[in-house]
């Protein structure tokens, strides 16, 4: 009789394993069964999957049963458990460092693009994280952190972040052009300005004369008109504000208003002219003379006049009778024009005066004298108010003489030390003695109805000693030079008369 096998093999299962979902994850490869028999070795091993999936697709158990057949038939079994897991954090890749981009035109932020930016995971396909700013947003200026953030279909998750930086350009403003002439009172001031800015939003045009008014923006440049109403000389300045809030100023000095029918100024005396006011010399200090006419011709634009000033510690002799503008304005005075020192040279200056008297005056008459050389780039040669603003009132105080703003409206006028008195001259317009005080040669303009029949000039002494001669005086077609260069300095009286009017001047020598 054959014997019958009804022994079934004995069958080993291989351990239980976890594995990670990735693109090596292949159950098939997590080991075999092994089996032996008691009559035939050839035992036949195959196996059965049950797949319990887990959270998500990628998450599963599978539970292997492995069964071995032997050559009779009989049947063993085993379970393994493979567990598929998935733990890894995908990976956000394309991440800038930061991006920076300039602000759009006209806003003060920009839209930013974002450069690819993909998740790679071990399980997943590939896919795009999400951002909390999305791509394509508007950012204001300034900086933003855009958070990235990717998460798998098992729920893993990680974040990453960039920068965008949105700059904005500071708003410039490059030149601002107003008129270099001096303008008549009443008259409009045109100013134009060039700036650079990509989002300007306003403009203010401050005039000087506490009123300002809105710029008109065009493209790149500025534009404002003003009507000054009282002459002066006004520093204009033009302030931008852009829609991020970004400013810029700038001033333009300066423009000149002037009324030709507005009165003249006169000048004479000394000063105590202070250290630093020499800069060729800064230590030097000590007494400066001076004297000055300037007024508007009836019907002229320019001014006509003389200016005298002289600081003998430092050699310096300046004289002019080369205008440009002439500015009064309540107590001040204010006029520039051109000269030369010690005979020579082309040098700018600038007379600030205040007659103390005048109603604001402060009671005290205050000089100061600003000479520049044209030659070398506007150098400082002489100021006794060193490193003040060109626009900032005067405030030396005189030492001696007097300073008269004379109201043109007024046919008589006095002035005191340095001034006029005018008796009996009903059609007189106006006699100007000049420079005072003086060097050399004086010069006397007679304007108006002052008869020149029976005319005579004295020169006296404060004893009464007559100082000059007729041949000293020499009788042009609208004024009277009179050579003084004899006379010692000092201080003199001069009569001019006829036989309807008496003029008297005091005059300084020196």
């Amino acid at each position: 009789m054959i014997p019958i096998d009804i022994t079934p093999p004995e069958i080993t299962c291989p351990a239980d394993i976890t594995i990670e979902c990735d693109e090596s994850s292949d159950p098939s490869n997590t080991g075999s069964a092994t089996a032996t028999d008691n009559v035939d070795p050839s035992v036949i091993i195959n196996y059965s999957d049950e797949v319990n999936v887990g959270i998500c697709l990628q998450e599963s158990i599978i539970i292997r049963t492995w069964i071995a057949t032997d050559a009779a038939g009989n049947l063993a079994s085993c379970m393994q458990t493979i567990t598929i897991d998935d733990t890894a954090l995908p990976v956000i890749s394309g991440v800038p460092t930061d991006i920076i981009k300039e602000n759009d035109i006209g806003e003060c932020g920009a839209v930013v693009y974002y450069p690819e930016i993909i998740a790679i995971d071990n399980c997943s396909e590939d896919f795009i994280p999400v951002f909390d700013h999305p791509n394509g947003s508007f950012f204001p200026v300034g900086t933003t952190t855009v958070n990235v953030t990717a998460t798998d279909d098992c729920g893993n998750s990680t974040s990453a972040s960039f920068d965008v930086i949105v700059t904005n350009e500071i708003p410039v403003i490059k030149t601002i052009t107003a008129p270099i002439d001096p303008v008549e009172v009443g008259g409009t001031v045109s100013t134009t300005a060039s700036f650079t800015d990509n989002n300007l939003s306003k403009a203010l045009w401050e005039w000087g004369d506490y009123t300002n008014s809105a710029g008109i923006i065009n493209e790149q440049t500025i534009s404002g008109d003003h009507q000054y109403l009282e002459p002066g000389v006004y520093t204009i300045t033009l302030t931008i504000t852009d829609l991020c809030g970004e400013t810029d100023s700038k001033e333009y000095q300066f423009v000149v208003v002037y009324d030709p029918s507005g009165g003249f100024v006169t000048g004479g005396g000394w000063i105590n002219s202070p250290e630093g006011a020499y800069p060729a010399d800064p230590a030097l200090a000590g007494k400066a003379n001076f004297g000055f006419v300037s007024k508007y011709k009836k019907g002229t634009t320019v001014p006509t006049g003389n200016t005298e000033f002289q600081f003998k510690a430092g050699d310096l002799n300046f004289n002019s009778d080369i205008y440009e503008w002439l500015v009064i304005a309540g107590p001040q005075a204010k006029f520039k024009g051109e000269g030369q020192i010690n005979g020579i040279g082309t040098y700018g200056f600038m007379v600030s005066a205040i007659d103390g008297q005048v109603n604001g005056g402060g009671g005290l008459d205050k000089f100061r004298i600003k000479i520049w050389d044209k030659t070398n780039d506007d150098v400082v040669v002489y100021d006794n108010q060193m490193n003040d603003a060109d626009d900032a009132a005067p405030m030396t105080i005189l030492g001696g003489g007097s300073i008269t703003i004379h109201d043109g409206k007024d046919k008589g006028a006095r002035i005191a030390d340095s001034g006029i008195i005018i008796e009996g001259s009903e059609n007189l317009e106006r006699i100007l003695i000049y420079p005072n005080p003086v060097r050399d040669i004086v010069t006397v303009e007679l304007n108006g109805g002052f008869e020149r029949e029976n005319l005579k000039i004295h020169l006296y002494s404060l004893t009464g000693l007559e100082m000059i001669t007729e041949s000293q005086v020499f009788i042009k077609q609208n004024s009277i030079e009179v050579d003084l260069k004899e006379i010692p300095a000092g201080l003199y009286l001069m009569l001019i008369e006829n036989e309807k009017s008496l003029f008297k001047y005091k005059l300084t020598k020196l």
